[in-house]
């Protein structure tokens, strides 16, 4: 009966609030690895591509907090140990934490092909406002382009400036201030059009 009356549901003292908030603090890594999952991480070395689902997981993991996974290992397992059998409202918040996280990682893997779908319909809604801006409206309405490589998120376009069946590539990266940076060689591949039909 006494050993029960010692289990409360959160800690009080300043002491303990401290090492909890630091304890959720380092589930992070795995929070923004599940995260990035769903958003794509952009990455390569001699040729980058995107990443979803369970690569997205995986590369987040091993080359961002590399070093850092193990500190959070060791310090969730001690914290645990110490803390779970005091504080039964903490024990209960830590699983939840964990459960959501290996639920959503679990759901980023299965439907890995999905969340790439729904990015490349992001994507192309970007590349739409892009070629708004930058070529004007009656512009758009003639051009047309298709995925060519769905994980490197590539297009092929195509614009009554370039001779038939001639196209020109459309990539997005990922930017600093913005998740898509859309970049296209329209004006190259017609500055090369132009140069050879000059010759």
């Amino acid at each position: 009966m006494g050993k029960i009356s010692n289990i409360k549901p959160y800690a009080k003292n300043a002491s303990d609030i401290f090492l909890t908030l630091l304890f959720f603090i380092s589930f992070f890594p795995y929070i923004h690895a599940v995260y990035s999952a769903y958003t794509g991480v952009f990455f390569g070395f001699q040729g980058s591509a995107w990443f979803f689902g369970f690569g997205g997981i995986f590369i987040t993991l091993v080359f961002r907090y590399l070093l850092l996974i193990p500190v959070c290992l060791i310090y969730q397992i001690k914290y645990g140990k110490e803390y779970f059998p005091k504080y039964i409202g903490i024990k209960t918040a830590a699983l939840t934490l964990i459960a959501v996280i290996v639920l959503s990682g679990v759901t980023a893997t299965v439907f890995g092909e999905k969340i790439v779908d729904i990015n490349l319909q992001l994507a192309q809604t970007k590349i739409e406002e892009y070629f708004a801006d930058k070529y004007g409206e009656e512009a758009v309405r003639d051009m047309t382009y298709s995925v060519d490589s769905r994980y490197e998120m590539t297009f092929k376009g195509t614009s009554p400036s370039l001779p038939e069946g001639q196209s020109y590539e459309i990539r997005v990266y990922s930017g600093r201030s913005e998740k898509y940076k859309i970049v296209d060689f329209l004006v190259d591949e017609n500055n090369e059009t132009n140069r050879v039909n000059y010759k």
